[in-house]
């Protein structure tokens, strides 16, 4: 039987598919090495990795192992082009309309879920966009509303997402282990 600490099958997360528990359970390992290199909350990656990818099964994530929209830009020698929705951030998003529109756009393509979680920290922890995100980084529903305000996405409802995630399969629980690091001798760069 697994510990508590790494068993996704507990309280609320009961609710949880058996392709929810194995895309959980498969990034578990990784996003904990990452978050504690990079002090990053565990609990956000789980719940934007989930969001992002529609929990693997997005096609950006099946071709490009990209799970977490992340836009294609100098450093990525790969890249793939799928239709994306956009917001511009005025419309106000209803039942009717989102408020959103499609459109193609570049993503960075990855030989591997560790690459793709390794460049989304990377890009977190040095771009200065996310400063703000990062001054709560001990918070991860702050952190959470933090990264949609500094504009990690577009959707206007990008931040009460994530932390309604986090809160339906009690996702903070996996932060409690989660170490802070420095930034010394960590590489810097990237852009979403």
């Amino acid at each position: 039987m697994q510990s508590p600490s790494t068993s996704l099958r507990t309280g609320t997360t009961s609710k949880l598919s058996r392709q929810r528990e194995r895309f959980l359970q498969g990034l578990l390992g990784p996003a904990r090495r990452v978050a504690a290199r990079y002090g990053l909350p565990v609990s956000v990656m789980l719940a934007q990795a989930a969001l992002e990818s529609n929990w693997g099964r997005s096609r950006l994530a099946r071709v490009a192992r990209n799970l977490f929209g992340i836009k294609a830009v100098s450093r990525h020698a790969e890249a793939v082009t799928l239709p994306t929705c956009e917001y511009n951030g005025r419309r106000r998003a209803s039942p009717k309309n989102a408020g959103g529109r499609m459109l193609a756009a570049r993503f960075a393509a990855y030989a591997s879920v560790e690459a793709c979680l390794g460049d989304y920290a990377r890009l977190l922890a040095f771009a200065p966009r996310y400063a703000a995100a990062r001054a709560v980084a001990d918070d991860p529903f702050a952190f959470a509303e933090q990264l949609a305000a500094c504009g990690y996405a577009t959707d206007p409802g990008y931040g009460k997402k994530i932390c309604a995630l986090m809160r339906r399969y009690e996702l903070t629980r996996f932060d409690s282990e989660r170490v802070q690091s420095t930034s010394s001798g960590l590489e810097a760069g990237g852009n979403k």
